[in-house]
Parts: C-alpha cells; structure tokens; sequence
C-alpha cells in the first residue's frame, strides 16, 4: 500500500527528514509510472476501438452496396407482402393469446391476495 505510507508520511505532524522525502518521491514516481503505463493501454485500446469502428464503417457500406446492386431492400414483391402480411397476422393472434393468458394471470395473483 504505497499510497497509504505516503498519505502517513505527508499528513505527519513531524517536519519529513531526507529519507522521508526520498520515500514519498519514490512512491509518487511509482504512482506516476503506473498511470503512464495505465495510460499508454488504455490509449492503444482506444486505438484498437477506432480501429475497429472504422472497419465496421468500411464493412456496412460495402453491405450497403452490395445490397443496392442485388435489388434487396427495394420495394417489396407481391410474394413479399402475402408473407408479411401472414407474419403480422400470425403476430397479433399471439400477442392477443399473451395478452389474455397475462390478464388471467394477474386476475389470479389478485385473487390470491385476497
């Protein structure tokens, strides 16, 4: 614990003598050198994330690109919205069954209160 010594030696009521000094600007020196190299990862993990950003940029507009050559993501075909359609139809019969089953559910749960 070299923050806890310096803390002792700086908060003492005593004038510090040499050595005590030497002590605290050797700790602070330790300190300072953790932080720099705390520093110096966290600076190339930075790097790393921007790295990465970018390349997820560059990866998105490829797909993007790719994706205007082919036609997918125009507008819809015939087949396209008989199947959405299916599929939001076969949504809101289950959201309807949830919503009940959730009804009668905390219809009991306040009965059980009672």
């Amino acid at each position: 614990m070299p923050n806890d010594r310096l803390r002792q030696l700086i908060e003492s009521p005593d004038p510090l003598s040499r050595a005590d000094l030497e002590v605290v600007v050797e700790l602070q020196k330790a300190e300072l050198d953790r932080l720099l190299r705390d520093n110096a990862r966290l600076q190339d993990r930075v790097a790393q994330l921007i790295a990465l950003q970018e390349r997820e940029q560059v990866l998105r507009q490829q797909l993007q690109s790719i994706l205007a050559s082919s036609g997918v993501g125009g507008a819809p075909t015939t087949e396209d919205r008989r199947a959405l359609t299916a599929r939001a139809r076969q949504a809101e019969k289950r959201y309807g069954r949830l919503k009940s089953a959730l009804v009668r559910l905390v219809d009991a749960m306040e009965r059980g209160k009672d």
